[in-house]
């Protein structure tokens, strides 16, 4: 993760918000089960901006646990227990959600995909590819929208509660303009530390990026343009 190049979202961050999350790379987790062999049985995705502490290995045996654990999860991530899905990461009183959810508010929980761990058996069989295409197609064919940016909604939406609830240390974020208050207590001990937001520490001094804990070289240096 400490190659950017510039046609993949890379480099200096003055890209806008929109454009960034409307790359279309932010949609290639999707496509996991289609890009890995069919004896795959799970698939670590982590997005580009997080700084590993921890064995992934271990981030593997939590998901698998879960997993047997709860039969129908397709995914393992954080939960976002602070933000409340409606209204916030979903338009809950659009047609196509009040069809698709009798009680959205209960039946679907925010969780951030930037650090994610899928069952590829599941995701396959329960055909969540397609059901997070469907939910894009019908996002650009509803007014109001029913969510603004990115490939996190459409995902959330696809899972429901399907989904295995990983220790917080896994994705604890940070943001560079302002740190969130639910992520102070994990990240000393975070065992993958995420930098959401414009600001992106490889576009940093290198004292102020290792003050907020990015300890890898900057793009620039690995080679790649």
């Amino acid at each position: 993760t400490a190659c950017f190049p510039r046609r993949f979202g890379g480099g200096h961050t003055n890209v806008t918000r929109q454009a960034r999350l409307a790359n279309p790379l932010n949609y290639a987790r999707f496509f996991v089960g289609d890009l890995l062999p069919e004896d795959a049985k799970r698939a670590v995705y982590l997005d580009a901006d997080v700084a590993v502490a921890a064995s992934l290995a271990d981030l593997d045996a939590a998901a698998a646990q879960g997993f047997a654990s709860n039969p129908g999860a397709v995914v393992a991530a954080v939960p976002r227990n602070y933000k409340k899905v409606c209204g916030h990461v979903v338009r809950c009183d659009t047609p196509a959600v009040r069809a698709r959810f009798d009680d959205p508010a209960a039946a679907l929980h925010a969780f951030n995909a930037g650090v994610v761990v899928f069952d590829l058996e599941r995701w396959r069989r329960f055909g969540k590819k397609a059901e997070a295409s469907r939910w894009i197609d019908a996002n650009f064919n509803s007014e109001p929208r029913i969510y603004s940016l990115g490939s996190n909604p459409p995902l959330v939406l696809a899972v429901g509660d399907a989904f295995v609830r990983l220790d917080e240390r896994w994705n604890c974020m940070r943001g560079l303009r302002r740190q969130h208050r639910h992520n102070t207590r994990c990240w000393a001990g975070a065992f993958v530390r995420h930098f959401p937001g414009d600001e992106k520490p490889w576009d940093m001094a290198p004292a102020r990026a290792a003050a907020l804990g990015w300890r890898l070289r900057g793009r620039n240096r690995c080679g790649v343009g």
